[in-house]
């Protein structure tokens, strides 16, 4: 129970995390990566005011509906540095038009201006591993 489904260690640190998908949209930003090893994951913020709440609630949850017998993703709390990411070819965003287009990498700083900071500068995100095979639906 307490490992989860997974190596619950998130993303490989072996090199930057490439900005696959950009998630402007919601209460939080957040962001698809692909790491070092090539594993694709799902980066997640806490709202401003909550930085670890969302994020480490995430985790132990999941690691509990694992034990119940529900396919999870294996969620890992990571803390990482804006230069551990790197904005891959042929993003798309949202403008503010509504329209998309390519993302920048001023996008992507504006995007992590709104998130809270820990007292070292890092940024602490929820790690979702995408669980193999395709999605049938919701719940």
């Amino acid at each position: 129970m307490v490992r989860g489904p997974g190596t619950g260690r998130g993303p490989d640190r072996g090199g930057p995390w490439t900005v696959i998908r950009a998630k402007t949209q919601g209460v939080t930003p957040g962001f698809v990566i692909r790491d070092a090893a090539g594993e694709v994951y799902l980066i997640k913020f806490a709202p401003p005011g909550y930085l670890g709440i969302m994020s480490v609630a995430g985790v132990v949850s999941g690691r509990i509906f694992h034990a119940a017998g529900y396919n999870v993703p294996d969620d890992a709390l990571v803390r990482f540095a804006r230069e551990d990411l790197v904005l891959g070819q042929g993003v798309m965003i949202k403008g503010e038009d509504g329209k998309k287009r390519a993302a920048t990498v001023t996008d992507l700083d504006e995007i992590l201006a709104v998130v809270e900071r820990l007292p070292d500068g890092r940024l602490q995100a929820i790690s979702s591993k995408f669980v193999e095979g395709s999605p049938i639906g919701p719940f």
